[in-house]
């Protein structure tokens, strides 16, 4: 897939699935509270410790729990959530919330919404990556536009094109072109860089060829090399 589609894509999708885990979060946190409220609870035992190796082959632990029911006799669950710490040791005494179609847990805040507030911290994070690049992608657009209507434009000439090592996608840098121009005032030779592009147009501009920016007059460090012409559009 092309690149630059990939990074204008890629916040989006962020945003989405980090909304979605958010959300998600959300719910489960929003459940384990109402079962809670409605729920029978009951001092249990802890009976039994399953422990098994993860994916990182690092050691996991949960606990099967066995609590008295009202009619008599006993029931047994199983934590749902695999832990790598042993927070519970076999004999040990446990509140447990029970429904009347089975459900059982463990009342404490890690079984209970532990669950919800993984999911909803991972999304939290994933919205605000996708979010915050989205958020600077679109204020870019609304620079260069107000520079379009209050810039001051002058033509510079090709400089060098490198590649900004400061940001990748699977290892690969994009390309700025750096441009020269004669300050007006002072005489002296102002730089400008491009943004970031990350497919080479057919026809690049080569050293010594001219291009148009458009700069504040005011600061010129903002400003826009104005690549549209070669198919290189801004965001």
């Amino acid at each position: 897939m092309n690149r630059t589609i990939v990074v204008r894509v890629f916040p989006m999708i962020f945003a989405v699935v980090g909304a979605g885990l958010l959300l998600l979060g959300g719910l489960l946190v929003r459940d384990s509270y109402l079962f809670t409220s409605s729920a029978t609870k009951v001092n249990g035992t802890v009976v039994e410790i399953e422990s098994r190796y993860d994916s990182d082959d690092d050691l996991v632990y949960r606990p099967v729990v066995e609590y008295p029911e009202p009619a008599g006799g006993s029931s047994r669950f199983t934590e749902p959530m695999w832990s790598g710490l042993k927070r519970y040791r076999v004999g040990e005494r446990v509140e447990v919330a029970y429904s009347a179609d089975g459900e059982a847990r463990i009342v404490s805040f890690f079984s209970l919404y532990g669950a919800g507030l993984i999911f909803a911290a991972i999304g939290a994070v994933f919205a605000a990556v996708g979010g915050g690049m989205e958020w600077r992608r679109r204020r870019r657009q609304a620079q260069i536009r107000r520079l379009l209507q209050r810039g001051t434009r002058v033509m510079a000439t090709v400089v060098e094109l490198t590649r900004d090592q400061r940001i990748s996608v699977n290892d690969v840098h994009p390309y700025i072109l750096q441009v020269e121009a004669e300050d007006a005032d002072t005489g002296a030779r102002r730089r400008f860089t491009s943004d970031r592009f990350w497919e080479l147009p057919k026809h690049l501009p080569q050293p010594g060829d001219e291009v148009k920016v458009v700069f504040d007059p005011d600061d010129p460090e903002v400003h826009w090399v104005d690549l549209t012409a070669i198919g290189i559009h801004p965001g």
